[in-house]
C-alpha cells in the first residue's frame, strides 16, 4: 500500500518555525508518511535531517531580492528556484502540502498557489504570523495598524518586517486575494485563539481553520539543576529574566531598560538572545547573554530565574512563556496577541499595559510573596502545551484530509 506523502514548505529549517516543521516531519515518518521538507538556507546548519531539500540558486535569490526592493514586487520572480520547487512537488507527488512561513523571497509565491489550485492538493497553512492577509507586514499590533481590514491602501510602516522599499502594499494585498482565490482545499492552522480571531476579520474569514496551539518539548523544558547563578556571580539575587531572538521595541527592550532602574539592588535583570547592538543602551547592571548554544542550556537559565518577564507587544502565542513555565518559573506577560493564553492566575500575571507602576508592582508581588506561584502549578500549566500533542493534532488533520481525498 502506498504511503501518504507529506510535503512541507518553510523559509528556514531552523528557528521556531523550522523546529515545528522538523518535529512534524519526524512524527509523520514514524506514523507511516513519506515526508519531505523544502526550504531556503544551508542545511549544514542543522546537519541535514532526513527529507530536507533546500532550494538552490542562491545567487538568483540574492539578485531578485535586490531587484524586488526597488520594484516593490515582493515574493515574485525567482524563475529558476520556482521551477525547481515545482519540479520537486511533481517528483514527490504529495497527498498533503503543509505551508509555514513563505515571506523570505525564495520562490514565486503566486506560481506556487497556482500549482496548488491546479492540482487541487489538500493544503494546510500555519499562521505563524499575520502576513497571509496583509499588504506586507507580519505583525501590526504594536503599531495599532488596521490597514489590513481595508486593503492596505497606504502603508505608513514600510520598514516593518518583512520590509518593502516602495509602497506597493495595496497591490500586494490584492495579489494575495487573487493567489488564494479558488482554493477549496486550503485550511488555515491557528496556533492561538487570538490569531484565529484576526484571520476571521480578514479577507480569509471564510477559509476553514483549525486551532492547534504550538507546543514545547517537555522533555527538554523542565525544572533542572543549574550552575547559572554561580557561573555569573549572581548569588541569591532575585533574577528577572527575559528571552527573545531579537531585542526590539516590539519585544519590550525599552520596558527592561526602565525596569532595571526601578528594581532594588537585590534584583538582577538578565536578558538572553538578540544582538549586542540591540542591548547596548541598557543600564550597565543588566546582564546580557547571547543566544544560547542549546535548548538544554536555556532550560537551565529558565530554572535558575525567579520570574520570567515577557513585555512583548506582538506575539502569536508566546513559546518563551511556556518554556519558562515548564521549567517551574512564574511568568509576567503583556496582554498582547496570544501571550495571555499561556498564563492563568495559578502561574503568573497578565499586564494590561507596560506602565512602570504596573510592571513594577507585578514583579514586587512575586519578590515579596516568595512562592505565591509554585513550581508545581507552573509546570502543570505548561503540561497542556506539549509538542507531542500539537504534532498529533497536525497528523490527524492530514489523515482526515487523505481519507476525504480517497473518498472523493
Amino acid at each position: 500500500m502506498k504511503k501518504p506523502v507529506l510535503v512541507q514548505i518553510n523559509c528556514s529549517p531552523v528557528g521556531s518555525t523550522g523546529r515545528i516543521m522538523r518535529a512534524i516531519s519526524e512524527a509523520a515518518q514514524d506514523s507511516g508518511f513519506e515526508s519531505y521538507m523544502i526550504c531556503a538556507g544551508d542545511i549544514k546548519k542543522i546537519h541535514g535531517p532526513k527529507g530536507l531539500h533546500p532550494l538552490s540558486h542562491v545567487v538568483e535569490q540574492k539578485l531578485q531580492r535586490k531587484l524586488n526592493k526597488f520594484t516593490g514586487k515582493y515574493g515574485q520572480g525567482f524563475p529558476r528556484a520556482t521551477r525547481q520547487l515545482l519540479a520537486m512537488l511533481d517528483a514527490f507527488r504529495p497527498d498533503i502540502v503543509q505551508l509555514h512561513n513563505l515571506h523570505h523571497q525564495f520562490f514565486d509565491i503566486g506560481r506556487l498557489f497556482g500549482y496548488l489550485k491546479e492540482k487541487q492538493l489538500p493544503t494546510f497553512w500555519t499562521m505563524h504570523d499575520c502576513w497571509a492577509w496583509t499588504g506586507h507586514c507580519g505583525h501590526y499590533a504594536a503599531n495599532g495598524c488596521n490597514g489590513w481590514k481595508t486593503g492596505c491602501i497606504k502603508c505608513n510602516f514600510l520598514q516593518k518586517y518583512p520590509a518593502i522599499y516602495k509602497d506597493t502594499a495595496h497591490t500586494l494585498f490584492r495579489l494575495k486575494q487573487e493567489w488564494y482565490k479558488g482554493m477549496p482545499n486550503l485550511t488555515m492552522i491557528a496556533p492561538s485563539k487570538w490569531i484565529l480571531e484576526q484571520k476571521n476579520q480578514s479577507f480569509l474569514r471564510d477559509t476553514p481553520a483549525v486551532l492547534i496551539r504550538n507546543g514545547i518539548d517537555l522533555k527538554v523544558f523542565r525544572p533542572r539543576k543549574s550552575a547559572f547563578r554561580t557561573t555569573y556571580g549572581i548569588g541569591d539575587k532575585f533574577i528577572v529574566l527575559g528571552v527573545s531572538s531579537e531585542w526590539t521595541q516590539e519585544k519590550g527592550v525599552d520596558v527592561f531598560a526602565r525596569l532595571a532602574g526601578l528594581l532594588p539592588g537585590s534584583a538582577q535583570v538578565v536578558l538572553v538572545g538578540g544582538k549586542k547592538s540591540q542591548v547596548s543602551a541598557l543600564p550597565s547592571g543588566v546582564l546580557w547573554i547571547p543566544r544560547t548554544g542549546s535548548q538544554e542550556q536555556l532550560a537551565e537559565i529558565y530554572s535558575a530565574a525567579d520570574v520570567f518577564v515577557n513585555p512583548t507587544r506582538e506575539e502569536v502565542l508566546g513559546l518563551v512563556n511556556l518554556e519558562a513555565l515548564a521549567c517551574g518559573t512564574p511568568v509576567i506577560t503583556l496582554a498582547s496577541g496570544g501571550a495571555p493564553e499561556c498564563v492563568d492566575e495559578s502561574c503568573g500575571i497578565v499586564l494590561q499595559t507596560t506602565a512602570d507602576a504596573e510592571i513594577l508592582q507585578a514583579v514586587k508581588k512575586i519578590m515579596d510573596a516568595g512562592g505565591c506561584f509554585s513550581q508545581e502549578m507552573c509546570t502543570l500549566r505548561a503540561a497542556g502545551f506539549g509538542a507531542d500533542e500539537s504534532v498529533h493534532r497536525y497528523l490527524q488533520c492530514y489523515r482526515d484530509a487523505c481519507k476525504g481525498r480517497a473518498g472523493a
